[in-house]
């Protein structure tokens, strides 16, 4: 009679168990995500995307350009979060126009006025310096500037929040040698004060190739917020049209996870119902390939 007893004590536990358990997955597949007003909710975790989860934006100033100068077109670039996740993305090109070896790659398309497309400049070749008269402004846009990066990784990744919109740093005129591999600061290279005459000379030598290097080009004055094309030259006037292409990947993760917020050990009761059933993703992260296209926009080259 005890042994019944027992047994049936242990059949209802276990009853109202499994009913509790019931009960809070079906309650864990019933909770609905908060409302999403932007153009892509969630990106998918299996599958192709049916939405653009980071958007790339182009605008050009409608300022004539010069024919024959290799700083043309003044622009801006920006990303934009259209995604109720965070996305993090490599930015490089935001910073200072240049790639990281991320594996993330970005390019510019330009048809001349007849709709031909335009061949890119060749690259410099590493450790051959040149003159250039501006400098990216890298503490422009404090937000690029205070993001503290993850440590070893290949790239500016910075993560966007849903709806944000981050602008790239714009230039300033700063005339200057780039160089892959500068020199030493002539002090350091040359100490004390016997050579206090040949550091002047070096120095004054640095400047004069500086101011000549600049000498007879088209140069316009900065434009606050822009940046500037280099390298390539429109000979010909005329309405032409550019392109951006973005290449790489983007991590998404929910930007807000309801079920963390559940006590222990509910949430990670909860967190496994929504793996199991494919609502999220087992690394809690979605790495997508994107290929992201800016508006085409057009812009005057003059006489």
């Amino acid at each position: 009679m005890k042994r019944t007893t027992i047994f049936k004590a242990m059949l209802a536990a276990g009853l109202s168990s499994a009913l509790l358990y019931a009960g809070f997955y079906a309650f864990v597949l019933s909770h609905e995500e908060p409302a999403c007003e932007l153009p892509c909710p969630i990106p998918d975790h299996g599958g192709k995307s049916t939405c653009a989860p980071l958007s790339l934006d182009l605008q050009v100033s409608s300022r004539p350009i010069p024919s024959g100068s290799i700083y043309s077109v003044w622009h801006q670039i920006s990303f934009q979060n259209q995604s109720c996740s965070n996305i993090e993305a490599d930015v490089s090109v935001l910073l200072d126009g240049r790639s990281r070896l991320s594996g993330s790659e970005f390019s510019y398309l330009i048809w001349d006025p007849d709709g031909k497309p335009i061949a890119g400049p060749k690259d410099r070749l590493p450790f051959e310096p040149s003159v250039e008269p501006y400098r990216y402004d890298t503490n422009g846009n404090p937000y690029l500037r205070e993001f503290p990066q993850r440590p070893g990784a290949v790239g500016f990744w910075y993560a966007l929040r849903p709806g944000e919109r981050l602008d790239g740093n714009s230039v300033r005129f700063d005339p200057h040698m780039e160089d892959d591999h500068p020199r030493d600061d002539r002090d350091a290279e040359l100490p004390g004060s016997a050579y206090s005459r040949l550091r002047a000379d070096l120095k004054a030598a640095d400047k004069k190739r500086v101011t000549d290097g600049i000498t007879g080009m088209r140069l316009l004055d900065p434009l606050p917020g822009y940046r500037v094309l280099e390298g390539w030259r429109f000979e010909s006037a005329g309405r032409y049209r550019i392109q951006l292409i973005y290449e790489g990947s983007i991590f998404a993760s929910r930007h807000t996870a309801w079920e963390k917020r559940l006590p222990f050990p509910l949430n990670i009761l909860a967190e496994n119902i929504l793996i199991a059933n494919a609502r999220i993703p087992p690394s809690g992260i979605i790495e997508k390939k994107v290929r992201l296209k800016s508006p085409t926009r057009e812009f005057t080259v003059a006489r």
